[in-house]
């Protein structure tokens, strides 16, 4: 990862940080305990962390189609790594924009089996 890798997802994720700082997610990035998902034409980015069978989004920034177009991506890395559901929490509207890809609510989260 460069730094201008690094200098683009901070301006894309830094504005989604709730309750974390962007020391936190370099810490995840440097411990190989975060992923770090660009859209093709770098106007969304995704941080991603692995649990047991599970990817979870934790970060999203930029463009909402980009993101949208992201997910398909990562969802099918995930299933070739073994991981058997995708869950995300955030806003409300993600509710909307992720349930025609498949996900559902379960709790405080959205989740997708894989």
């Amino acid at each position: 990862m460069t730094l201008r890798s690094l200098d683009s997802a901070r301006a894309l994720l830094e504005p989604a940080l709730d309750g974390n700082t962007w020391d936190d997610v370099l810490e995840r990035l440097k411990a190989n305990t975060a992923q770090l998902w660009f859209a093709e034409d770098g106007s969304a980015a995704m941080l991603t962390e692995l649990f047991d069978d599970c990817i979870h989004v934790w970060l999203g920034g930029g463009r909402l189609r980009a993101l949208l177009d992201l997910r398909p991506r990562v969802e099918a890395t995930a299933r070739y790594w073994g991981i058997k559901r995708a869950t995300i929490n955030g806003r409300p509207g993600w509710n909307r924009a992720l349930r025609r890809c498949g996900y559902f609510r379960k709790g405080d989260e959205l989740e997708k089996i894989l």
